[in-house]
Order: structure tokens, then sequence, then C-alpha cells
């Protein structure tokens, strides 16, 4: 959003092949809700690394609808592994972001749940703030990966940031609203969705298209 923002370097944990950083940097929108507004994330550093040596292509990995980390932190590990620096991130109202009952809450909310995609959205573009800014990151060849919901999620996020250099989807369908309304594992979404005023949901239905 042109604003200025910093981020922290909490912790580093030495690994075999890579380091992984906890980082944390203010969401560009804030909430109510405050620990939503600070973004929590995971920077895999290839070892190895000198002053001097050629930037690198570097990756954003979106997490999956139930928040599970072990996809993510294995793409970062992959990645990291082979020489790319590779971050994570927990979306909206997830994990250390949400209240006590996590991420449902989207389910029974739909502004809230169209406000957390917009979130997600402007996070994901201060990630590329981020890495940007790194000196070991070439800021032309940013990428982004996502699994399930971060498969659509990075979709939606390559077509809105043209500094996206590549995206690798996967499991990524994509009409959110079909798969809104059709999915076992957004059933409540949908019901909540179906349940609301006519116009409203005509309304709720065009944002997602």
């Amino acid at each position: 959003n042109g604003a200025p923002f910093e981020y922290r370097i909490e912790s580093r944990v030495e690994g075999t092949n890579y380091a992984v950083c906890r980082v944390t940097y203010p969401s560009p929108l804030v909430t109510p809700l405050p620990q939503n507004n600070t973004v929590p994330a995971a920077y895999y550093l290839p070892r190895g690394m000198k002053p001097g040596d050629p930037k690198r292509p570097a990756v954003i990995c979106m997490h999956i609808l139930d928040g599970n980390d072990e996809l993510m932190r294995m793409t970062c590990s992959m990645l990291a592994s082979h020489g790319i620096p590779a971050i994570s991130f927990k979306l909206p109202y997830y994990g250390e972001r949400g209240p006590v009952g996590g991420p449902r809450v989207l389910a029974d909310n739909p502004k809230l749940f169209l406000e957390a995609l917009g979130q997600s959205m402007g996070d994901i573009r201060r990630t590329v703030d981020l890495l940007a800014s790194r000196p070991e990151v070439d800021p032309k060849l940013i990428g982004i990966t996502g699994i399930s919901l971060g498969g659509i999620t990075a979709a939606a996020a390559a077509g809105d940031d043209p500094r996206m250099h590549r995206a690798a989807l996967i499991l990524a369908g994509g009409d959110l609203d079909h798969l809104i309304h059709y999915a076992r594992e957004t059933r409540e979404l949908s019901q909540t969705i179906k349940a609301l005023p006519v116009d409203r949901r005509k309304k709720v239905e065009a944002i997602l298209q």
C-alpha cells in the first residue's frame, strides 16, 4: 500500500542445509483483532550464502485450508536445500493470528471472510516487499506456490501483483464460488452464504467471482 514498515527476525535455528528464521511484520490491513494484525512467518535461508554472491530467486509458500504447516515446511525445506530462499506465513485468522475458535469464525461471517481474502492479498504483497528488500534475493525472480486453498490464494496473488515471476499451483481449482458450495471442507461457509438475504448473497458471490 506504499507505506513503509519494519520486519523483525526474532529467532534463527540452524540446520544442515538451511537456517529457519522466525520473522514478524505488520499486516497492511488493521483489524479489530490485535493478533491478526501481525504476520508470523518462517523464512528458510540456504546455508553457505556469502556477501557478494549472486542474488537468488525466492518463493512464497501458501498453506492449505486447515492451516497445517507440514506441507509448507516440506516445500520450504526442499527449496532451501536447493539454494532457493523460501518463506511461509499464516493467513489471516489462522494459528496465532486467530481467536480461540480459529479460522472457523470465517465460516460464520461472510463479511469477515471477504475481508480476510482482501487482507491475504495485502499480506502477500507485503511479503513480496520483504523478500525484495533482502540482500540475497533477486527482486525480479520472486515466485509463489500453494496447495489447495494456498494454491487458489497464490493464483489470485499472481494475477494481482505483476512482480510475481512464477506461480506453481497445486491441487487448486479455479472457481472459488463453486468450490465453496460443493466442497466438503467448506460446507459450513456455504450454508452461511446460502442463508443470506438474496441481495447480500449476490454481492458476496460477485466478490468471490
